[in-house]
């Protein structure tokens, strides 16, 4: 589509632009979101039971220990996050710390039930800096009825708002809009969006609402290019995935603590050391049908002839999933004459039988992203399932990284695609994996050069990242250099 509107500069939007989107889009979507929470959102939350379930979560705003607003000191926030999830939180995790180390007062407005727990564990190390409060959904009000409802105009203190992707309420972009500094959104991504030909409604719609920030912060190269293409100007652009500078930084400290982190782990690791780093094949995250690899008759003759080492983490670690994962490898592996029993560790130490066996299931959790950089090749479940996990993870760590078909969702496979086609294989099909992947690990077995390229390219992704989010920092004192507190 050819660009009939300016493109989107310092300003954020043109006047017209943005009073489309506020008047044909936003407004609309707001009083039909109040009218059906008034009249029947919240009279069903006493009956219906999810409906019920989030309620009571987000009650429990009105319970203080740091929900309350800063209003009630007679403060003010210099800035308002807000996250969806735990991949979102893992994202704003470096400009929190960088931010309150500064001494800035925060706000966290979360969405999710399931990253309350690290939420208010980030509050309990900040009390004095930052405040949390529950995304109101079901008991999302106008603010002109206060009685029983929630909304966040009455809470929201900061000048400055960030949003991180994706939660593109009606009442958030509203509120972003109007900050009197603002608004900032991290990992953005046009990825899988179309808005040329008959696309019409949905360029307008994606123009609209990205010119409503005044900085976009895109989730990778190819990303950058999409908005460019959307005609936001370059200058409103920072390519940054925050997620990685969090992964950097686990790495970093896990060579430094790594007896603590993996513990009672250290006996395994120390005898995989013995096997080269390239035949140490890692599988994160990995489903039941992921195991076809040990189908691969190749493969696991050579784990018979002890050339690999293996290591699989679950995606889940509840004990009848963990007990089908290891019948699945045992009874794959027995299809091909090969008579290996794999072994449990992690949550003690490891029996002898664990440590002479190629193949292991890795049962600690938590651990899995420092795990990558004891191995040199990894499979990346979720491809089979409803999107890959995080493959930045073990790209970080020096792996070289194979994935199923399901990469639709995944911002950071482009970002390896881009920087290191080399070091990414995506099979089309649980067939393909399973007759390919022996081929795979033999050309990167003998790669010891490869692989050091691979670690440089890593290092050097890091290094940019981390300058793009010291410029990141400084727009953002730029932007509340004036004393909000």
């Amino acid at each position: 589509m050819s660009l009939v509107w300016k493109k989107i500069g310092e300003e954020g939007k043109t006047d017209w632009e943005y009073m489309l989107f506020k008047w044909a889009v936003l407004k609309p979507m707001l009083f039909f979101r109040g009218f059906f929470n008034l009249f029947l959102v919240y009279p069903l939350s006493f009956i219906v039971p999810f409906l019920r379930q989030r309620r009571l979560f987000e009650d429990q705003n009105r319970l203080g220990m740091g929900h309350e607003s800063f209003k009630l000191s007679g403060r003010k926030a210099h800035f308002c996050f807000e996250v969806s999830s735990e991949g979102e939180l893992e994202q704003i995790l470096p400009l929190v710390r960088a931010l309150t180390s500064q001494g800035k007062s925060l706000e966290i407005v979360y969405c999710s039930a399931s990253v309350e727990k690290k939420i208010q564990q980030l509050a309990g190390q900040y009390p004095a800096h930052l405040k949390v409060q529950r995304l109101p959904l079901v008991t999302y009000m106008p603010a002109f009825i206060p009685f029983f409802g929630q909304n966040l105009k009455n809470w929201v203190t900061a000048p400055c708002f960030i949003f991180c992707r994706y939660d593109f309420f009606p009442e958030l972009l509203l509120l972003a809009q109007a900050m009197p500094r603002g608004s900032v959104v991290l990992h953005a991504t046009l990825k899988g969006k179309k808005w040329s030909g008959l696309h019409l409604f949905n360029y307008l719609y994606w123009r609209g609402l990205y010119g409503i920030f005044k900085r976009v912060v895109t989730a990778g190269p190819c990303d950058q290019k999409r908005f460019l293409g959307l005609g936001i100007s370059a200058q409103n652009l920072f390519e940054l995935d925050l997620r990685t500078l969090q992964i950097g930084h686990r790495l970093q400290a896990s060579t430094v603590s790594s007896s603590q982190i993996f513990a009672p782990m250290n006996a395994y690791l120390e005898k995989l050391q013995k096997t080269k780093r390239g035949q140490r094949l890692i599988l994160g995250s990995a489903y039941l049908q992921d195991l076809v690899i040990f189908k691969n008759q190749e493969f696991a003759q050579a784990l018979g002839r002890g050339e690999y080492a293996v290591a699989i983490v679950p995606h889940r670690l509840d004990k009848d999933y963990v007990a089908q994962m290891m019948l699945a490898t045992e009874s794959y592996l027995k299809q091909n004459g090969v008579d290996i029993a794999p072994h449990m560790i992690g949550e003690s130490r490891p029996e002898s039988a664990a440590l002479n066996s190629p193949v292991v299931l890795v049962t600690k959790r938590g651990i899995l992203c420092e795990l990558y950089a004891q191995f040199g090749q990894a499979y990346v479940g979720g491809g089979f399932e409803r999107s890959i996990h995080s493959v930045l993870e073990p790209y970080l760590a020096g792996c070289r990284v194979m994935v199923g078909p399901m990469i639709h969702r995944s911002t950071e496979i482009e970002i390896i695609s881009e920087l290191s086609p080399e070091s990414v294989v995506v099979f089309s099909s649980e067939n393909e994996m399973q007759t390919s992947i022996f081929k795979y690990l033999q050309q990167w077995r003998q790669g010891e050069a490869e692989q050091v390229k691979v670690q440089d390219k890593s290092r050097k992704l890091l290094e940019s990242y981390r300058h793009n989010f010291e410029l990141l920092l400084e727009y953002l004192n730029q932007v509340n250099k004036e004393k909000s507190c």
